[in-house]
């Protein structure tokens, strides 16, 4: 009866000790996916600004239908915040790219147009 009972103490040890690293692995899986959800969010919320910058006319601060000139100030997005460090890529008359860099070690690529966002993911 005693080795029974060593037996299934050690049984349950080991069953809750892999419940316990599915649980961990399946939240930082959720973490990530919210820290995606927020640099996307942040990303589309400048977009929009990035739109109000382009029809603006020069003369009141704005691109006068161009993305040229546009900076991270301009689209009211910060160099840093609990989500990502963003910076500016390529930008051209009529489209520019938002580099984030999470600190979760992957890179979040936004190419915005006036209509659209393409998003391209490197977790190198």
């Amino acid at each position: 009866m005693g080795q029974q009972q060593l037996l299934l103490v050690i049984l349950v040890t080991v069953i809750v000790g892999l419940a316990t690293i599915v649980a961990i692995n399946t939240f930082q899986s959720a973490s990530e996916e919210a820290n995606i959800d927020s640099i996307r969010q942040d990303i589309m919320k400048a977009q929009s600004n990035a739109n109000a910058y382009l029809h603006k006319p020069d003369v009141l601060g704005g691109g006068n239908g161009r993305y040229q000139g546009i900076t991270l100030r301009e689209i009211s997005l910060p160099e840093q915040n609990e989500n990502a460090a963003y910076q500016l890529g390529e930008i051209n008359d009529d489209s520019f790219e938002i580099i984030a860099i999470s600190e979760r070690g992957f890179m979040l690529t936004a190419t915005i147009t006036i209509d659209s966002i393409n998003w391209d993911r490197d977790d190198s």
